[in-house]
């Protein structure tokens, strides 16, 4: 199976990746533009594209995406470009997904209960 795991430099991405490449084909994918690839094994194929402007006929094939790339709520806060950015970053993937039949995977956090007092799910 082809899957391609975004944010994989982020923390779940980065021990997710390597588990998944053990008995898939993986391809991590990420937007460094401060720092090398450092958290991922030189083996596993590795994009640095900015999901929010990528061309999504230029990425390979998959049959899984786990969009784990996201700007966090905190600092979505600090400028409503990078809410923007999350959206179109979204959209491309659901593009992908559609495009290739793949199957998608979103990864939320613990953003999504803001401070999380007296918070019940049920």
């Amino acid at each position: 199976m082809q899957i391609l795991v975004t944010g994989a430099e982020g923390f779940v991405g980065s021990n997710l990746t390597p588990k998944l490449d053990a008995e898939h084909e993986v391809i991590a994918l990420d937007f460094l533009t401060s720092r090398k690839k450092s958290n991922l094994p030189r083996s596993i194929p590795y994009l640095n594209e900015d999901l929010s402007s990528v061309d999504v006929a230029k990425l390979p094939k998959v049959d899984l995406i786990i969009h784990l790339a996201i700007i966090s709520i905190e600092r979505v806060s600090e400028s409503s470009s990078y809410e923007q950015i999350n959206i179109t970053s979204m959209l491309k993937m659901l593009e992908l997904a559609k495009k290739h039949k793949a199957d998608l995977i979103l990864a939320s956090s613990g953003s999504v209960y803001g401070s999380g007092v007296n918070f019940k799910e049920t």
